[in-house]
Parts: structure tokens; sequence; C-alpha cells
């Protein structure tokens, strides 16, 4: 009988409770068995458990996790400008969205308080705001770009800089990422196993810059 040992309840069982892995090499089968498996799937998964453990970091460390932030926008795409730059321009875009089309902003914010009498008028001018942002999103992209002076940044750049930002206050405070972390696993039903903590060596300064795959 072949057997298997499961990385995450640290057990040897049947090589038949594991799933078919076609991209793994050696037996074909998951490092997981099927009930760990499934019970990670059905709950959200590690890498929800990750996630959370780090926003949840980030938000402890704020200005800390700005700093990150800023030197990894830095080193990705310098072409860009910080937040405070964008919050800026996009407030002088719409200002000026509005005087341009100012009749077209009026019937639309005076439909909207006929249509929603017990809005307040923030969140009617809000609306407002944004459905003539909405109708003219070329010529606003254009006056966000020129009061910015750089480049819009994407989706996909903005979802690097966050996960750099992330690893690098990760690695500035492993104790603690690593206890949130447990809280997040103990959460789903599945806490860190006692043989799950080892001890690492101390990180240095090139293993920082790498990013986790």
């Amino acid at each position: 009988m072949r057997t298997k040992w499961c990385y995450d309840c640290r057990q040897v069982k049947r090589v038949e409770l594991f799933d078919l892995d076609r991209h793994r090499r050696g037996d074909g089968r998951s490092a997981q068995c099927k009930a760990c498996r499934r019970q990670r799937q059905n709950r959200g998964g590690y890498a929800a458990c990750r996630n959370r453990a780090l926003v949840e970091l980030a938000a402890r460390h704020p200005d800390e996790y700005q700093h990150h932030r800023q030197q990894a926008r830095l080193e990705l795409a310098p072409d860009t400008a910080p937040a405070q730059v964008w919050d800026r321009a996009r407030a002088r875009a719409l200002s000026e969205l509005s005087r341009r089309h100012q009749a077209e902003w009026q019937q639309r914010y005076q439909q909207l308080r006929a249509a929603h009498p017990t809005w307040p008028s923030g969140r009617v001018l809000c609306v407002a705001t944004n459905q003539q942002r909405r109708a003219h999103r070329t010529e606003f992209l254009e006056l966000l770009t020129g009061y910015a002076g750089a480049r819009l940044a994407g989706a996909k750049l903005v979802y690097k800089l966050t996960r750099r930002a992330h690893r690098r206050l990760q690695l500035a405070h492993p104790v603690e990422y690593e206890t949130l972390y447990a809280a997040e696993r103990a959460k789903i039903g599945n806490p860190i196993q006692p043989s799950q903590t080892r001890s690492r060596p101390p990180l240095d300064a090139a293993t920082t810059s790498k990013e986790p795959r």
C-alpha cells in the first residue's frame, strides 16, 4: 500500500486520499490530503488568510506601509505620481468637467433630487458627479493626467505595488505577521500545528528585494 505525507495535517495517509495533480512531479498527487484541501477550498483558502493578515498588518502600521508603497512605486513605475497628487488632480478634473458641462450637470442633479427626495444633498451631489464623469470618461482622463503630470497606473501595476509593499512590511514584522496569520487560520477551523512552526534564518537586505511567487 502506497502512502503519502500531508503537508497540512502532518499525517501519513494512503495515496488514494490525495487529489490527482498532473502539474506536480513525482507521484502526481496534491501536497494536501483531500480532507485538508476541501476545507481550505470551502472556507477561503490559506491565500485568503494570508491576505487578511497582511491587510491587518498594514492597518496597524499605516505610515510604514505607505513608505514601502512609495518606494515600490519609484522602483516599478517612476513616471507615475503618488496618491496625494492624484487626489488633487481628480478634484480639479471633476470641477473643470462640471464647469464645461454645467447645464448637463444641473439637469442630472435636478433629476436625482426629484427621483430620490429622501437623499441628502451630499449624496445627490456625489451621484450626479459620478454620472457626469462616466458620461465624459475620455475627457475626464485627459484632464486627470494633465493635472497630475503623470501616467495612470493600471490594475496590474497597482497589484504589484500592493504586493511588494505588503511583502516588505511582512519581512519588517515577521513575528506580528505570524501571529495574525495564525489567528486567521484558527478562524477557519484549521489552526497551525506546532510541528509547522519552524525556526527561520535571519533575512538579509538582498532577500527583501525578491518578490514572493
